[in-house]
């Protein structure tokens, strides 16, 4: 006799109209289990034009009702596979995972639609009620938390026998994640995720929320200028900064400056012979520049500096550092438009050297550009783009930038965005040390890319 399948319940609560690109994913993810976990049998119940917590019970009573020993839950807004593999990539493998974890009830890592996207996963708080953890507390592997998000959890039926019903309420105080946790652990059963497993949240048509893009759905400002004229103004600022920089350059055409560009790869080839590594940016000479004028294309979108400039208010007075500078492109705009800008770099360096000429060319040297460290808590903001990997004393560096802020001021950063683990420049790629270490110092993870001075979590 063949030993009877084990059976689990997908339930999704359903209150509107779903994105095409969740039927999508959830139809290919359908496709995949009936083809690779064809040691298990799957019943679907979707629960629609409910309450939340009484779509839960419903759909926990139909998982009952069909014999299952375990519930999926999964929402009506999540995308399985994040990089759009067209399921080819083993993302819809997470179900599987889930499950060899063994776990009484467990999820995976997701974020917010909104607010400042925090991780779905919850620590109880010292003073009571729930906290969302902090970047530098996701472990990106299996961790024992009190919350995990409802939005997809796998739960044993068997912590259901041990409830009463109904095992969700409506949600006076905590949302039916923390309710269902809750319970559970306190009848003696752990709660689990799986932070190495990541989901999206789908935000609107072909917007999804992942770890790698949620600050682009989060303002540091409540200013929501209109993304089209975002993108036109970044788009002028960029065209505006390659004809300044083909003037100093003495460049009169794209195609002498593309050519020059390329010459920068042979230079890069040469790292590893000097120790002292800011000369060897220094001796980059213009193709440093040139490069730079090449990546900063006006033709390109440029979604980190489209965020940044709508979300960092030019026409309020402000005070910052941009550190690791090179040509400033989008940062100079800042003080063309009144702040007081501190551009800190590497004397001799052909970006930074055109950034000071250009501070010239405008009449900005020495009142709103100036180049030379600020003084210790004086700044709103630093700024630190595509910088730190090339840092040795990277931690030297992030101590020094964080003495220049005031309390509560911001760090932004795109550090934990870089993937380039090839580039032999890219002298540090740890991740997660940098989260630790901006922690332990006092830069609190808003999110991704926006830490902030807070002397409380030390």
């Amino acid at each position: 006799m063949t030993e009877e399948k084990k059976k689990i319940f997908i339930g999704i609560p359903c209150y509107g109209e779903v994105a095409p690109e969740v039927l999508q994913d959830y139809i290919r993810f359908s496709y995949h289990l009936g083809r690779r976990y064809q040691e298990y049998d799957f019943i679907l119940g979707i629960k629609t034009k409910s309450e939340q917590f009484r779509a839960r019970n419903a759909i926990v009573e139909g998982a009952y009702q069909t014999g299952c020993q375990y519930l999926l839950m999964l929402d009506d807004d999540h995308i399985l596979d994040i990089d759009d593999t067209k399921g080819q990539s083993d993302r819809y493998e997470f179900l599987r995972r889930l499950l060899i974890h063994d776990k009484d009830v467990i999820g995976a890592l997701y974020y917010q639609r909104g607010g400042n996207c925090h991780p779905v996963v919850m620590h109880e708080a010292e003073r009571g009620g729930y906290r969302f953890l902090r970047d530098d507390e996701i472990t990106h592997g299996l961790q024992k938390v009190d919350v995990t998000g409802g939005g997809c959890m796998l739960i044993k039926m068997a912590v259901f026998d041990k409830l009463s019903s109904p095992w969700f309420e409506a949600e006076k105080e905590y949302g039916t994640d923390v309710q269902i946790c809750k319970k559970a652990k306190a009848v003696g059963f752990e709660v689990w995720c799986d932070t190495s497993i990541e989901i999206g949240h789908a935000v609107q048509q072909r917007n999804i929320v992942t770890g790698k893009n949620r600050h682009l759905f989060t303002r540091l400002e409540d200013n929501r200028p209109e993304s089209m004229s975002i993108s036109r103004e970044v788009s002028k600022i960029m065209e505006e900064y390659r004809n300044d920089a083909m003037e100093y350059l003495g460049i009169d055409n794209l195609t002498d400056v593309t050519n020059l560009a390329l010459t920068y790869g042979a230079h890069k080839e040469r790292f590893g012979e000097f120790l002292d590594k800011d000369e060897y940016y220094r001796s980059s000479g213009k193709s440093y520049l040139a490069r730079q004028i090449v990546i900063h294309s006006p033709a390109i979108e440029h979604r980190f500096c489209q965020w940044i400039y709508q979300s960092l208010k030019r026409d309020l007075p402000g005070y910052g550092l941009d550190f690791g500078c090179g040509s400033a492109p989008l940062t100079f705009e800042y003080a063309r438009s009144g702040h007081i800008l501190h551009f800190v770099d590497i004397d001799g360096a052909t970006p930074y050297e055109f950034l000071k000429w250009r501070a010239k060319k405008y009449g900005l040297d020495g009142t709103y550009a100036r180049f030379h460290w600020p003084d210790p808590m004086s700044c709103d903001y630093v700024i630190m783009l595509d910088s730190t990997e090339h840092l040795e004393d990277w931690k030297g560096v992030l101590l020094r930038c964080k003495s220049v802020l005031k309390p509560l001021g911001i760090v932004i950063s795109n550090f934990m965005l870089n993937e380039d683990k090839n580039n032999n420049e890219h002298v540090f790629m740890d991740k997660p040390e940098f989260l630790k270490f901006m922690a332990t110092i006092g830069l609190y993870p808003i999110n991704t890319v926006v830490f902030q001075r807070r002397e409380d979590i030390l």
